[in-house]
């Protein structure tokens, strides 16, 4: 197997914040090709390739922007200790007439 077919895929850490505070969790490839717009492969094709996209510039398209998340929370229990795993399950843009409309019910 060559570095050409070798298939790459996402794991990607993502900070939340909405008025509550922060949370961190962690996304897998179905999210992050959802996010990026691009898969994993396209974006390590980047670091290589002499255009002026880069990956930091895909990344921080992502900054500020609105998305309503829905998540999975497990707990595991190692040596006593207890640890909470946040992962994305499901990703999508805020529509914001629906949000309002939902709060005025």
């Amino acid at each position: 197997m060559t570095m050409q077919d070798y298939n790459y895929s996402y794991l990607l850490p993502v900070k939340l914040q909405d008025a509550r505070g922060t949370l961190w969790a962690t996304t897998f490839d179905d999210i992050g090709i959802h996010l990026l717009h691009k898969t994993a492969k396209e974006l390590c094709a980047l670091e290589n390739d002499a255009t002026t996209e880069t990956p930091c510039t895909v990344i921080k398209r992502l900054l500020s922007h609105h998305y309503s998340f829905t998540l999975l929370v497990s707990t595991d229990t190692y040596n006593s200790k207890s640890k909470m795993k946040v992962r994305v399950n499901k990703v999508s843009p805020v529509d914001f007439k629906a949000e309002c409309d939902a709060l005025l019910v």
